[in-house]
């Protein structure tokens, strides 16, 4: 994943992944439209604003929400930039299910979606890959819950290092601390 460029050169890979939780945060909101509005405000564009406040019910204008933000974040981190990009310069047509940025279609991206429940809660899912030119069409689709696996943060970094050290993982650290 690239998060900014180290002193061997840059990342190999240009993937972001943001997830979020799918909710109205405790902190400096009312309800779901003053979310909205207040951070819409920032990081939407006109467009998107429209988007997440049409005549919906306020679950699907939130996951809406989460939906554009974690593209753009995605996006963002994949780049290396994370909140440092503005973020009302990508945008998100929800009718033509495309991601542009300054304007024009990201088609040497992919950008893959979903929405998935852990603990009864929702949470939005989000990958943004490089994949080229030719490769990508700057289109959003979802991927199947199948492909998600749920691990502990102790495993998954352990099992990170040894596979990118080409060591081969022995039972122990194939055990589950999910």
């Amino acid at each position: 994943m690239a998060f900014a460029p180290g002193e061997h050169g840059p990342p190999a890979f240009l993937i972001g992944v943001d997830v979020m939780k799918v909710h109205v945060p405790t902190r400096g909101a009312e309800d779901i439209a003053s979310f909205l509005h207040t951070v819409g405000e920032i990081t939407l564009t006109d467009a998107e604003k429209r988007i997440v406040s049409s005549d919906v019910p306020e679950n699907v204008a939130l996951d809406r929400f989460y939906l554009i933000w974690t593209i753009k974040e995605a996006y963002t981190k994949a780049i290396g930039l994370g909140l440092g990009f503005d973020l009302s310069r990508i945008e998100y047509d929800i009718s033509a299910n495309t991601v542009a940025v300054d304007g024009v279609i990201a088609s040497d991206w992919q950008f893959e979606t979903s929405q998935v429940t852990v603990d009864g809660e929702a949470y939005r899912v989000t990958l943004a890959q490089f994949v080229g030119s030719g490769y990508g069409t700057g289109t959003v689709v979802p991927f199947n819950q199948g492909q998600i696996v749920w691990s502990g943060a102790s495993y998954f970094v352990r099992k990170a290092l040894r596979q990118l050290k080409g060591i081969e993982l022995d039972d122990a650290d194939t055990r589950s601390d999910k």
